[in-house]
Parts: C-alpha cells; sequence; structure tokens
C-alpha cells in the first residue's frame, strides 16, 4: 500500500477529515493556471443541458496535472474551455474566468477596434471567455494530431523551429528527449486525398505532436533556461513559467506501453520546459497514474470531487470512508467511486448518486476549494509590469511574416512534389472530364432549340 503524507484539518464536519500537506499550503505561485466557477450548457428549454456547474481548480507549473473523470463528465469540454477554443453562441452559454497568474489568461485587445468589438461581444453575448487571446504561450495537443503525410519527423520538426524562430539544435534535443531519433526521417504518414502513406507509429504520432508544441513554447519565449540538470531556471525578472500545453486524452487508442511512455513525456515537458501542462487520460494504468503531480477529479456534470497533488488522493478519499484496494490501480478506483451506473437498478442508481453528491459536497466545503473558486488577488504592480512585457513578447513571432509565408510555401511544394503521380492522375482526370464535356457539348448553340439539348 501507498504511504500517504496527510495532516489533520479542524475545518471539516467531521474532525478525523484528513488532507495531504500539499493541499494546506497556499500556492499562490506567480505562474499558476486557475479556472474559478466555470459553467458551460448547450441547448434551450427542455433540451437544455450543462454540461459543467461551477468548476474550479488550479494547475502548477513544471507539475503535470491530469483531468481523470467517467465518460460524459465535461473533461474535454473543461480543457477546450480553459484553450478558449469553446464558441458561445446560441443556445450556449458560458460564464466563469480562467487566470494565469491572476491575470485573465485570454486578454482583450487593448485597441480601439479591440474595444468596440469587446463591448458588442457583452451586449450580444453572455460570455466573451472563448473569444480573447491567449496572454501566454499556449499549445493544444489534439486527440488526433494533423501532420502533412510526406514530410519526415525530422522536417515537420524543422519547420516548426523556423516559424518560431528557433533552430537546428532546438530540434536535436526534442527529438532526444522525446525518443524521436530512430524514426527522424521517417514519413509522417497518414491519408493524403484518399492515398494512404506509410509512417510512424500512433505512438511516436502522439509524441511528434507533443514535440512540436514544444518547440512552439521555446520559440515564443516561454520557457525559463534550462541548466544540465534539464529543470527550468525560473530567477529571473519574470514570474511566470514556460507557457501552457494542454493535451485532450493523448494515450486514447494506444496500448498500455506506448500510453504510459507519453504520459513519461508529457512529465519531462512540464520539467525541463518548466511548462503547466494539463492532459485529459482516459483510464490510465497504475504506472502512468502514479506519474501524474497533481490530480482533477471530475464527477457527472462537471463537478469537481477532487483538485490537488496525486500522492494525497487515496488518503482524502480514505478518511471519508472510501478505501482503495491493495493491488488495485487508484485510477480505476477513483473513476468508479465517482461514476453512476445508469444501466443498473434504481435502487443502485440512487445509491451512486447520493454517494457523488456527497463526495461533491464535501469537497465544496473545505478552504481548498472555496479558494479555488474565488477570483485571485491581482499580482503586485513590479510583477505585474513584468508580466505584461512578457505577454507583449510572446505574442509576437520573431519571425517576419513574408519569411513565414516562403516556408509554408516551402513546405506545400515538399507536400505536392513527393506525391507527383497521384497529382498527375487527378490533373488527367480533370483533363478527360473536360474533353468529355466539351466534346458532347460541342456546337450546342444559343437559340431556343438548344434548350432541349442543354436538358
Amino acid at each position: 500500500p501507498r504511504t500517504l503524507p496527510v495532516t489533520v484539518r479542524r475545518d471539516m464536519p467531521n474532525a478525523d477529515d484528513r488532507f495531504p500537506t500539499h493541499l494546506t499550503r497556499d500556492a499562490d505561485t506567480a505562474g499558476k493556471l486557475g479556472w474559478h466557477s466555470v459553467q458551460y450548457t448547450v441547448g434551450k428549454g427542455k433540451r437544455q443541458r450543462q454540461i459543467l456547474r461551477g468548476t474550479s481548480g488550479q494547475a502548477l507549473p513544471g507539475r503535470l496535472h491530469g483531468i481523470l473523470g467517467p465518460s460524459g463528465s465535461g473533461k474535454t469540454t473543461l480543457l477546450n474551455i480553459l484553450a478558449g477554443r469553446v464558441n458561445t453562441g446560441r443556445g450556449t452559454a458560458l460564464s466563469g474566468d480562467v487566470t494565469h497568474g491572476g491575470t485573465s489568461l485570454h486578454e482583450r485587445d487593448a485597441t480601439p477596434i479591440g474595444v468596440v468589438k469587446s463591448l458588442l461581444t457583452r451586449l450580444f453575448k453572455k460570455n466573451a471567455l472563448s473569444k480573447r487571446k491567449p496572454a501566454v504561450p499556449l499549445s493544444y495537443v489534439e486527440q488526433d494530431p494533423k501532420f502533412f503525410s510526406n514530410l519526415t519527423v525530422r522536417e515537420t520538426l524543422t519547420l516548426d523551429a523556423k516559424l518560431c524562430g528557433g533552430d537546428e539544435g532546438d530540434v536535436e534535443r526534442v527529438l532526444t528527449r522525446l525518443g524521436l531519433t530512430t524514426c527522424a526521417d521517417t514519413f509522417v504518414g497518414g491519408d493524403t486525398g484518399g492515398h494512404a502513406v506509410p509512417g510512424v507509429s500512433g505512438g511516436e504520432r502522439r509524441r511528434l505532436a507533443i514535440a512540436c508544441e514544444t518547440l512552439a513554447l521555446r520559440g515564443r519565449g516561454g520557457s525559463g533556461k534550462t541548466g544540465d540538470t534539464g529543470i527550468a531556471d525560473n530567477t529571473g525578472s519574470i514570474p511566470t513559467g514556460g507557457g501552457i500545453v494542454l493535451a485532450d486524452e493523448p494515450t486514447t487508442g494506444l496500448d498500455a506501453h506506448a500510453a504510459d511512455a507519453i504520459v513519461e513525456k508529457l512529465r519531462e515537458t512540464a520539467r525541463e520546459e518548466n511548462a503547466i501542462v494539463v492532459a485529459v487520460l482516459h483510464q490510465p494504468r497504475s504506472k502512468s497514474f502514479n506519474r501524474l503531480d497533481d490530480l482533477t477529479l471530475l464527477t457527472e456534470g462537471g463537478r469537481v470531487a477532487y483538485c490537488g497533488p496525486v500522492e494525497g488522493v487515496l488518503g482524502y478519499f480514505q478518511a471519508l470512508g472510501h478505501t482503495c484496494p491493495t493491488h488495485h490501480n487508484p485510477a480505476e478506483f477513483l473513476i468508479d467511486l465517482v461514476a453512476v451506473d445508469f444501466d443498473g437498478t434504481p435502487e443502485q442508481n440512487k445509491a451512486d448518486v447520493k454517494r457523488v453528491d456527497a463526495l461533491v459536497a464535501m469537497w465544496e466545503k473545505t478552504d481548498v476549494s472555496k479558494k479555488q473558486a474565488a477570483m485571485p488577488d491581482a499580482l503586485p504592480q513590479n510583477d505585474s509590469n513584468n508580466l505584461e512585457t512578457n505577454n507583449i513578447s510572446n505574442s509576437v513571432s520573431v519571425v517576419s511574416k513574408p519569411k513565414q509565408f516562403l516556408l509554408l510555401v516551402g513546405r506545400a511544394w515538399r507536400q505536392t512534389k513527393r506525391e507527383w503521380w497521384v497529382n498527375s492522375v487527378r490533373l488527367l482526370a480533370s483533363a478527360g472530364l473536360a474533353a468529355a464535356f466539351g466534346g458532347t457539348n460541342k456546337n450546342i448553340g444559343n437559340g431556343g432549340a438548344s434548350v432541349k439539348k442543354r436538358c
């Protein structure tokens, strides 16, 4: 059994309730990511469904934060809201706020046009959270990343590095750290216009996506300087961490070994880039679960049952009377604990709902939950100035627009050249169809008699 450091808390109804030491300290880190009382509703009237009901939590720089929960608990929706990828329009309502370092993550445009747009958005929409521009380097790793199939792994990373102002040295370091050196000169592969190109495996493809986002963080100046130990050094004047990496189920569809390798690389990215890494994980095995630093456990409706260090989660629920069996996967135990079996008997369904409601209510009574739901205080004036300067430098690429255009044209030309025979077949097919239709309708005329011919 795991030995969990706990601290007795006296502010709970039951004096025997225990919390890990990490939860009781004041984590007022300048570069932390926080989401506060986030609510998201879709549909209207009888079809209305509340996806998130006041979800709150926080993630810290240099630590891997996992989001776990049963299907339909709003894990991916929460991640998309953190990334500002949720559109608020007809039939949807979004409230709450996402902050980084005490300020709103998705900052508004300060230009006169931006102010007018913001005012109009406030008048006609309930929330403009998803329309703001991220104020810090933010990368999003999709569940099914898209790449150019006829480019090699090295060429893909080199292009990303050049677009962000990096060099070959950055590419080689990322290739080595993410274990992509053996497939560096292999085509990424995929489906191109109906033609499947053989390429890298699914695990290597996910690692390539993480590598591309890591290069984007470095190119935008978000990370601290890394020393020989590989841990970022943030002793400078900028209080923020190395940006934010959000990964949507990066282990889905992979075998247990490949999935664990992805989680390990995400943790290394958090350490070496001093980045905030938040990942939605689906059925992680015990080894992958133990690689997490922090955890958010969601229940149905996006309600939070726990948000804090992984090393304290089992001790917290054990104090509430729910003990994880010996040699049992903690992730499976936690998901089963907050899941509601709607396919069971009515008595079992009521028991599950009662248990989950009690767990959510106990968590909402904690000081930690109340602090996470509240908006943080603004940073001191000197820290705010540093943060604003860093945000401006991160939002402007060091590569000029004409050079970016040329790099993208070169990528398109390389992709087209390597599938020349596919494009040749398309050209011949188009020419053949044009000749057939042209020959059929030759000399059809423009008078009234030609109307029937046109039909």
